[in-house]
Parts: structure tokens; sequence; C-alpha cells
């Protein structure tokens, strides 16, 4: 982590909300999330706008094809109880 990461943690500077999700190509997984911070492009600002997105992209992709929808927090972590409220589509 770069100092200037960390002074906008401290500073909570940046704060908003991504959703997480696996692709699923054959036997492999991979890892993906959106929007995208690291491109500039803005967070979503509550958890609950989160959790409504990740409900309305879950029901717009197939379930073979994405999994293990969740929301994380500007620095990458599950939100509270990501657990309980995944969406899973095994």
């Amino acid at each position: 982590m770069k100092i200037q990461e960390a002074m906008d943690i401290i500073e909570k500077k940046e704060s908003g909300f991504m959703i997480h999700f696996e692709r699923r190509k054959g036997s492999i997984l991979s890892s993906d999330y959106f929007p995208d911070k690291h491109l500039g492009e803005e967070l979503i600002s509550t958890e609950n706008e989160a959790w409504e997105l990740a409900d309305r992209f879950a029901r717009a992709t197939k379930p073979e094809e994405i999994i293990n929808i969740y929301v994380i927090d500007q620095n990458f972590n599950p939100v509270n109880n990501y657990d309980s409220k995944s969406i899973r589509r095994r």
C-alpha cells in the first residue's frame, strides 16, 4: 500500500462500494468487479444501492456464467454480513 492510499483511508477521502463477482469458463473461475475504481469510475454511493445493483446484475446474467456476486467496499473488503446476502448461483 502506498502512503497516499493509507492517508486517503485515514482521512476517508474515498468512499463507496463496488460489485464483486466471478466468471465461470469451463472449470476456471476469474474474479472481477465493477465499477472499476482504478480506471477512475465513480463508486456506488450507498451499500443499499450496491446490493440493488448486484441483484439487477444477477437477474441480467446467466447463472452458469456469473456466480458469487456480492458487495465490497472501496478497499476491496466484503461488507459486513455479505455472506448472508451474497448471490451464490452454483
